[in-house]
């Protein structure tokens, strides 16, 4: 299942190039509207992988403005400008993605270990498992601290669970 995911995103993602590619050689070449394009290949790169997904994505891309860019440059119009800042969006747009590609992928492992916290049973009196759970999303947070509020739905009071100090204290 995650081979046939993972050789989608890579189809999905060469698909986009390619036709950035064509309707930026078809339409203008280095002043084509198209290369607002990038930002979107770009996105969808960093949504899928992370660093190393978002650079590959930006060398594919890269490639084109050269593949592009040179024969423009080479004219007699010196569109140099054109190339330079063409690249330079390029790698900022980068560099910005790539951060969120990663920030996100930490984070969604982050989701993952807090969501595996340990299930014992979980008895209707002195609620021991919630001292086990806030002990285990101390850890994956890295907070000294937590405070959980709830409201039973056939109760009209809220309870809250403070965890401080390696224990838990309830409040109503």
């Amino acid at each position: 299942h995650a081979r046939i995911e993972g050789a989608f995103n890579i189809l999905t993602v060469i698909i986009d190039v390619l036709v950035v590619a064509v309707l930026i050689y078809i339409t203008g070449e280095l002043e084509s509207p198209f290369f607002v394009f990038y930002t979107f290949v770009l996105i969808a790169a960093a949504i899928r992988w992370e660093w190393t997904g978002t650079i590959a994505t930006a060398l594919a891309l890269q490639a084109i403005l050269i593949f592009v860019g040179v024969p423009d440059v080479e004219d007699g119009e010196s569109e140099l400008n054109f190339l330079i800042l063409r690249s330079v969006f390029c790698w900022v747009t980068v560099i910005m993605l790539g951060y969120f590609g990663n920030y996100r992928s930490r984070s969604n492992a982050r989701l993952r270990e807090l969501a595996s916290w340990p299930h014992d049973i979980v008895p209707e009196e002195d609620r021991p498992w919630l001292s086990s759970s806030l002990r285990h999303a101390s850890k994956v947070l890295g907070a000294d601290r937590i405070l959980v509020l709830w409201r039973d739905q056939d109760e009209a009071a809220a309870h809250a669970a403070i965890w401080s100090d390696e224990n838990v204290r309830f409040a109503d």
